[in-house]
């Protein structure tokens, strides 16, 4: 992890290129290298820390812990602060009863490098479709009637087809009207909604099933989290399964927290918003935590990887500006005292290589030659020992790393 602020997009010329030393939290330096490059939008490459994906439990007990149990420090976050510098947040606040002033939730999202665009007022439809236009992600915040109209949906529905997240929070009821009139008008949750009135105001933790009260460990979004606080006054998520995931269960085994991720949409739905307010934020569990976390995986960057592989692939499906003479023209089989040739790292190779690590930790080097085939429909003659001489040419250019253990070779993310 660490690498963050790195941005590229395949097919594209180069703006900018600078590079600083990076002392990690474990006293490592690391060179960190940042491009960025003529796009419409850029893409962060390694949006992700090193821990992503870990929850409290697997944490060494020795690490230094909050009064609620969870991992203390910012590189135990999903993403590390800054990751998303230039990436802006529209947030729809439709309530600011109560102490829901959302200045800490702001400040804890700009740590991550959000810029954060806040309605506490329902805008005109021309001023919402430019706000999204140049937001990575929408926020609404449900108030007791609704205010939303059909165009703000239409707009909402635009951003969620453009692959753009989509963050719904409710609570009890009847503080969710525009959370439901927007669910219910969308392609994507056509059948769900939020109801009820329980009262929580539980810490919940890791569920021992898939039914229990807490969540199930290891999705990216509980990163970091052995505690998290429900919300005082919390509605249920409701309808059809094929609809939903199950995120957090409350402290009455309903859904509090879903998410839908398929067909690269990203959705995620609360009625636990209490937990947003200031005399709450400091004072309950993971709150912050948990925030940041989704903002960083509502980013999508899944997607907008997928994208940059297809686009690739469709500019250059018979080779990707890489020949059968320049994989034998390298190290010549791995022979001593050969000169390795570079490659090129604004190359098309190099970038796709860059986005397909991106999104694996390791690749065993036996197996990079299939995963680029199956990531850019192309072929790359590797055979005779000409696997380990691209992989070192890419090292060479700054693009990768390689490690080996035991016997095994292995690639991985510069």
């Amino acid at each position: 992890g660490g690498r963050g602020d790195v941005r590229a997009m395949a097919m594209s010329e180069t703006k900018s290129r600078s590079s600083e030393v990076h002392t990690r939290a474990d006293g490592t330096r690391v060179l960190r290298r940042t491009e960025v490059f003529k796009t419409e939008s850029e893409i962060v490459l390694a949006p992700y820390g090193r821990y992503a994906g870990t929850t409290g439990r697997k944490f060494d007990k020795s690490i230094q812990r909050d009064t609620f149990g969870n991992v203390k420090g910012p590189e135990y976050d999903l993403s590390p602060d800054g990751t998303f510098k230039g990436q802006h947040i529209a947030i729809l606040q439709l309530y600011t009863g109560e102490g829901l002033t959302l200045a800490s939730l702001t400040a804890a999202l700009e740590k991550k490098g959000f810029t954060i665009q806040l309605w506490t007022r329902l805008p005109p439809v021309d001023e919402f479709v430019a706000g999204l236009k140049r937001s990575c992600q929408l926020w609404v915040i449900s108030g007791s009637s609704r205010v939303v109209t059909p165009s703000h949906v239409q707009a909402i529905q635009t951003l969620v087809n453009l692959n753009k997240g989509l963050f719904i929070w409710g609570d009890n009821d009847p503080f969710n009207a525009d959370a439901n009139y927007i669910l219910s008008n969308l392609t994507q949750t056509s059948s769900l909604s939020l109801r009820g009135n329980y009262i929580g105001d539980q810490v919940l933790e890791e569920a021992d099933d898939r039914d229990s009260a807490g969540f199930k460990p290891g999705h990216l979004i509980l990163t970091g989290l052995q505690s998290l606080y429900e919300g005082i006054t919390i509605a249920a998520v409701r309808g059809e399964p094929a609809q939903f995931r199950c995120l957090v269960r409350s402290s009455d085994s309903n859904v509090v927290t879903a998410i839908h991720d398929r067909g690269h949409a990203r959705i995620m739905i609360d009625g636990g918003y209490t937990r947003l307010m200031e005399s709450s934020w400091e004072k309950t569990a993971g709150t912050s935590r948990f925030v940041t976390n989704s903002a960083c995986w509502l980013y999508n960057h899944e997607s907008r990887v997928a994208k940059q592989r297809a686009k690739a692939a469709a500019a250059s499906p018979a080779s990707a500006n890489y020949t059968r003479d320049d994989i034998t023209n390298g190290a010549g089989g791995g022979g001593s005292g050969a000169v390795v040739k570079s490659i090129n790292a604004n190359s098309t190779l190099a970038r796709n290589v860059t986005a397909l690590l991106a999104t694996t930790r390791c690749i065993p080097g036996a197996k990079f030659a299939k995963q680029y085939a199956l990531a850019y429909n192309t072929e790359l003659d590797l055979k005779g020992g000409k696997l380990k001489d691209l992989l070192v040419r890419l090292e060479g250019s700054g693009v990768c790393v390689l490690e080996t253990r035991g016997v095994v070779l292995y690639v991985r993310g510069a």
